[in-house]
């Protein structure tokens, strides 16, 4: 019984680590990158949708949750055609070898997963896939700053205050630069990286720091946060800036 539990623990141990290098991991990634462009579109819905005036917002929970649904099935099953990730490892290690002659030390040392070695396909999702699901996502944020400039600054309601109105129009400013910044590093960075793979000039030095830009857009978006938005910039200031009245309490305990 001891021996069926230690081949059990064995089996176990060499198994979940391959299960979430072939199965969990990319398929994680995957929804964090799809979840990351459907909150740019729920950014700007949300805020479109709080306008009494826009007769395209959604009323309806139900509708809204069924919208966001087939977003996320349109990025998953068209990344599930295009992503066909390789049975045979070691074969498709030899093949990134052929291309790639002269890895880094940690593709021998480490274990790697290949995700796309047809290069047909790496050109396909480069070329087409990632572009036409940019331009899905981008139609549906064009169309809800449409909503947004239309409310605010061609027709603005009367129902509400000018205060109001004018902060709506701060915060869609705002809303605006914390998602332009990073999407404008983000696409500068995704040109880069497929122009110099089309030009077989693509190191293994600019691809790591091609995916060190892409890892820290959270970082870029989070400090044009604090810059564009008073709340958030007053708060910043006030933790890093000593105050003038401060009063300090010192207890003492005394036996």
């Amino acid at each position: 019984m001891r021996r069926q539990a230690q081949s059990l623990a064995k089996t176990c141990g060499s198994l979940l680590p391959d299960l979430w290098r072939r199965g969990v991991r990319p398929r994680l990634g995957d929804t964090c990158r799809v979840a990351m462009a459907v909150s740019l579109i729920y950014l700007f819905e949300s805020r479109s949708s709080s306008l009494k005036d826009n007769k395209y917002r959604f009323t309806n929970h139900r509708n809204r949750i069924v919208y966001y649904l087939l977003n996320y099935l349109v990025h998953t099953q068209i990344m599930a055609f295009v992503l066909k990730l390789p049975e045979d490892q070691e074969a498709a290690k030899l093949e990134v070898l052929s291309s790639t002659p002269c890895p880094t030390k940690e593709f021998f040392t480490q274990p790697v997963f290949v995700l796309l070695c047809d290069r047909f396909w790496s050109k396909f999702l480069s070329l087409f896939t990632v572009p036409i699901l940019a331009f899905f996502d981008c139609s549906q944020i064009t169309f809800f700053m449409g909503c947004l400039i239309y409310h605010l600054y061609v027709v603005p309601s009367f129902i509400t205050s000018s205060k109001t109105r004018k902060l709506q129009r701060h915060f869609f400013i705002g809303i605006v630069a914390q998602t332009g910044v990073p999407t404008t590093v983000f696409l500068i960075t995704y040109s880069v990286l497929v122009i110099s793979y089309l030009m077989d000039s693509l190191t293994q030095g600019m691809m790591n720091m091609c995916v060190v830009i892409f890892g820290i857009h959270g970082f870029v978006e989070s400090c044009v946060i604090i810059v564009v938005h008073e709340a958030y910039r007053k708060e910043v200031l006030r933790m890093f800036t000593p105050q003038k009245g401060r009063s300090i309490f010192i207890f003492c305990a005394h036996k």
